[in-house]
């Protein structure tokens, strides 16, 4: 079935369909030639001049040797030149800079050594409102002594003794650098107070000290009776032990199931073994083959504690064992790694296990998927769980098995005894600790 298209109109046409046609190009191309309108393009002779003539400015721009030689020294020379002068003024600031230190310096001892002790205090000034660049009057110029007062945002710098920079007068306030701490900020002529002139007048006192002896502190009261007992116990104190610095050590045994084992300490070679409590190591039941596990011959480092026991005989006797076992770094040793890759499929289906087991080592596993990964997901993340839930409920039936056995055998051997005393049933029952239920016992 065909469908029916209205026919476009001749004057909406792409531009394929607006391509001249070979005749209306030829027709262009004989005009053109006719008239003699070549575009803006150029003969070959044209073009040779062109490319004479940039050449000919080209090679009239490149400098020989000696000119550049000459040049590159004219440089030099003014930036010798240059130099010379800016140190020249630099030396001199630094000279003028210095004596007008020094006479700063007189001026001020000479204040205050003809200052007077009975001299009323000064009342406080009022704030002087300060013209930029002004010196007539109460303005004061750039480089004069203020301190700062009456700050409310920055409370802090109160008291504060600067020197005046220069006067924004597009802001209206004054930029004082700070002696404390070299900071520049932004005061208004209101919070500004006039200072001394010179920086150290800041740390000198207002008057005179009076040459006298500092009082002495008044004696410590006398202490009798249970007061002195009580301060001459807490002067004659002891201070408390210091904690016992870490000592390295190399592992001679351990068992991961039972998170016990014994250290080798540094030292003397006579020296007996530290041994390791359950709560010693903090990688508990890891062991080797995964990684981190200790094992004989791994480099450790712990505290040792001393702890207090009871003797057979009923006395207390004193062990050191091991504490905060951990293994030094830089040791090899198992690297484990599990890779997969999704291969010519458009979707990876498949997962991997790859898990640290307790008392067992490292399990890696590859679970196939196929049409979806949901099952190869929940196998890879129940097989390991299970994996060491089996291992240690095979283990507690091992142990009740042996144990019956053992209890069995025993009674065996003592049947004659309880025969003669005439009893008729004896019953041995084992139960794992979590059992709440025991189902067949009479």
């Amino acid at each position: 079935m065909r469908r029916q298209f209205q026919e476009q109109d001749s004057r909406v046409r792409t531009w394929a369909g607006r391509a001249y046609t070979d005749d209306e190009l030829s027709r262009r191309f004989d005009q053109q030639t006719a008239t003699g309108s070549d575009d803006g393009l150029m003969d070959e002779e044209a073009a040779r001049r062109l490319v004479a003539r940039e050449r000919e400015s080209s090679q009239s721009d490149l400098m020989d040797e000696a000119t550049v030689k000459r040049k590159l020294a004219e440089e030099r020379a003014r930036e010798r030149e240059k130099d010379a002068v800016d140190a020249e003024e630099e030396r001199r600031a630094a000279a003028a800079r210095a004596a007008c230190q020094d006479s700063s310096d007189e001026s001020s001892r000479s204040r205050s050594r003809s200052r007077s002790r009975t001299e009323p205090p000064r009342p406080a000034s009022r704030p002087v409102s300060f013209e930029p660049l002004s010196g007539e009057g109460d303005g004061l110029q750039p480089g004069a002594m203020v301190m700062l007062t009456n700050l409310k945002q920055a409370a802090a710098l109160n008291g504060s003794r600067g020197k005046l920079e220069r006067f924004d007068a597009a802001s209206g306030r004054w930029e004082v650098k700070l002696l404390a701490s070299g900071d520049v900020k932004a005061i208004r002529p209101d919070n500004l107070l006039p200072a001394p002139d010179t920086e150290d007048a800041s740390a000198a006192p207002s008057s005179p000290v009076p040459e006298i002896a500092p009082r002495s502190p008044p004696p410590a009261p006398e202490l009798t009776g249970r007061a002195q007992g009580a301060a001459a116990s807490r002067v004659a104190a002891p201070a408390p032990p210091p904690k016992p610095a870490r000592r390295m050590g190399t592992v001679r045994w351990y068992n991961g199931r039972r998170k016990l084992g014994a250290v080798i300490p540094d030292g003397p070679t006579d020296a007996a073994d530290l041994f390791i409590p359950a709560q010693g190591a903090p990688n508990g039941s890891q062991v080797p083959p995964q990684p981190g596990g200790l094992f004989h011959g791994t480099r450790v480092s712990f505290l040792p504690m001393t702890i207090k026991s009871e003797a057979a005989n009923g006395k207390q006797k004193t062990e050191v064992v091991c504490m905060d076992v951990r293994p030094l770094a830089g040791q090899k040793g198992l690297l484990c790694g599990v890779d997969t890759n999704a291969g010519a499929k458009e979707r990876n289906d498949d997962r991997i296990a790859a898990q640290d087991l307790h008392e067992l080592g490292f399990l890696s596993g590859i679970f196939d998927g196929h049409r979806g990964g949901s099952c190869a997901e929940f196998a890879a993340k129940q097989v390991p769980p299970n994996v060491l839930s089996a291992y240690r409920a095979r283990a507690k039936r091992q142990t009740l098995t042996e144990s019956t056995l053992a209890v069995t055998g025993h009674m065996n051997k003592l049947r004659p005894v309880y025969h003669a005393s005439k009893n008729r049933l004896t019953s041995v029952f084992f139960a794992p600790a979590d059992a709440r239920y025991a189902w067949g016992l009479g």
